[in-house]
């Protein structure tokens, strides 16, 4: 009997990863996804901004008609706010949808664009305070 031998399978990934699975220690250090750190971000300036305005992910959730493991998910960066939603809470938040992009464009990850939100809701004094706080930290 004549034994049909079948090819191993390839892998889509090429060679390279496929040897990385093996070899753990082989893979080379990934450098973070932006696409997980701008969603981060948006969440973030959501999270900054509902914070602000006294209003808990609960009351958001509700108001959204939405999951609150849904909403959560938003502000984590874990999912992205569809885009019906993003408007509506634009204006539960009082936020314009450029500012909530253009913050988390700058913001590398969610902690700098909570510190940006924040830096921009301050008075033009608490800044000045805030700026001296980092120079200080950074060069002293």
């Amino acid at each position: 009997m004549n034994a049909v031998q079948i090819p191993p399978r390839r892998d889509p990934r090429g060679p390279s990863e496929n040897a990385a699975l093996r070899d753990p220690l082989a893979r080379q250090p990934s450098r973070p996804r932006r696409r997980g750190l701008h969603l981060g971000a948006i969440g973030a300036v959501v999270r900054e901004a509902r914070v602000r305005k006294g209003l808990s992910q609960t009351d958001m959730a509700g108001t959204l008609s939405v999951n609150l493991r849904t909403y959560q998910s938003w502000e984590t960066g874990r999912e992205r706010i569809p885009p019906g939603r993003m408007s509506f809470l634009c204006g539960l938040l009082g936020l314009s949808r450029d500012e909530i992009v253009r913050v988390s464009i700058f913001a590398e990850n969610a902690e700098e664009a909570a510190l940006l939100l924040g830096f921009r809701a301050a008075s033009q004094d608490k800044r000045h305070e805030a700026l001296k706080v980092v120079s200080g930290a950074i060069h002293g």
